[in-house]
């Protein structure tokens, strides 16, 4: 985590604990607009949750269950080691952290171990398991949803779109409708998904006045890469700028 000392003369120095510390934390900024443990768990560091000084305090803190966020600290501690996050790449212990948090409840745990189970990444390939971890997962996105959730909504458009990290065109339709649910609701990477949708045809008819529209809503709320998207579309419609109803 970085820590903000005010010195003497009024400036501000930055200081950083170890490699996974700061990794995380840096990790969780940069994926925030992505992925949803990432996004929940930058807000609490926003919020001025500090992590501990050493890595193994580090992971000691995330898998303590009186710790803020958890159980999407497992899901954390589950892409730190997937991912290489501030440590090495350990498959095994990756799908060791997720299978915690999907026993303990938490949706992004159920997706990411689902993932690893379909191809055998960590834990032997079973088709099976994961199926019903997918299904667990859009199971708790959408109870999360259904309580006002609109990330947990993104996250179940996102799981409806690839099954098990896969392109699943059976679902794309469901996908639609609950980005755009989530897209109203705010989130930004949902209006952007939105918009890719309508204008490859993808669980909704191709629309390229309402993708202009949902790029448009997407570069509104933030989302980094809508800019670019709603450029093209405004050219390639003959707009200045702008959405079209």
């Amino acid at each position: 985590m970085r820590e903000v000392i005010k010195k003497e003369d009024g400036t501000l120095e930055f200081r950083y604990g170890s490699p996974m510390r700061k990794s995380i934390v840096d990790w969780c900024r940069d994926n925030s607009h992505y992925n949803i443990t990432a996004n929940r768990m930058d807000r609490l560091f926003q919020d001025g949750l500090v992590l501990p000084e050493s890595d193994e305090d580090v992971v000691r803190f995330l898998s303590d269950s009186g710790t803020p966020g958890y159980p999407d600290t497992l899901a954390l501690l589950g892409n730190v080691y997937k991912d290489g996050v501030g440590t090495n790449t350990n498959f095994v212990t990756a799908a060791e952290y997720f299978a915690k948090g999907a026993d303990e409840g938490c949706g992004d745990a159920c997706g990411a171990l689902s993932e690893m189970y379909y191809v055998g990444q960590g834990v032997p390939k079973d088709k099976e398991k994961s199926d019903d971890l997918v299904d667990m997962a859009e199971e708790i996105f959408e109870r999360e949803g259904n309580n006002g959730d609109m990330w947990a909504v993104k996250a179940l458009a996102d799981s409806y779109y690839s099954r098990h990290g896969l392109f699943c065109v059976t679902y794309w339709e469901e996908s639609a409708k609950a980005n755009m649910i989530a897209a109203e609701g705010g989130i930004g990477g949902a209006a952007y998904s939105l918009g890719w949708q309508y204008e490859h045809e993808q669980g909704v008819p191709e629309n390229l006045d309402m993708a202009l529209r949902y790029y448009s809503l997407a570069d509104e709320l933030g989302y980094p890469i809508a800019k670019e998207c709603v450029e093209r579309l405004s050219k390639k419609l003959g707009k200045t700028g702008g959405s079209s109803e």
